[in-house]
C-alpha cells in the first residue's frame, strides 16, 4: 500500500521520527466508487476519534494550497480538522501511486 508523508505534504519537511509517529490507514476513493488503501504518516499522534460529521463546521478560511482541510470541530485539547482524504493526492500522484500492474 502506498504512504504519504502529511508532514511532508502540509510542512514541506518529512515527519521525525518519533515514538508517536504513526501510520493511520484510510480508504482513499478512487475512480467507479472503488476504494484503495492509503498509509498517512502523521508526527505526534497519539490517539484517533471519530466524530459525527454534523460536529464540524466550516473554519472560516479556504486554501487553494491545502484542499485536503476540511471543517473543524472542538476537541479536547482544542480544535480538530478533519482531513479530507479525497483532496490529499493531486490526479497526477493518484495516478501513479494506485498504478495497476497489468501482465
Amino acid at each position: 500500500m502506498p504512504a504519504i508523508d502529511l508532514s511532508e505534504l502540509a510542512l514541506g519537511r518529512p515527519s521525525r521520527l518519533h515514538m508517536s509517529t504513526r501510520i493511520i490507514v484510510v480508504r482513499y476513493p478512487g475512480a467507479n466508487r472503488e476504494e484503495r488503501l492509503l498509509g498517512l504518516i502523521a508526527e505526534r499522534t497519539t490517539e484517533t476519534v471519530r466524530r459525527n460529521p454534523v460536529e464540524f463546521a466550516d473554519p472560516g478560511v479556504i486554501s487553494a494550497d491545502a484542499p485536503y482541510l476540511g471543517p473543524v470541530a472542538t476537541g479536547t485539547a482544542g480544535l480538530v480538522q478533519r482531513i479530507e482524504v479525497a483532496g490529499l493526492l493531486p490526479e497526477t500522484v493518484r495516478d501513479v501511486l494506485f498504478r495497476q500492474v497489468h501482465s
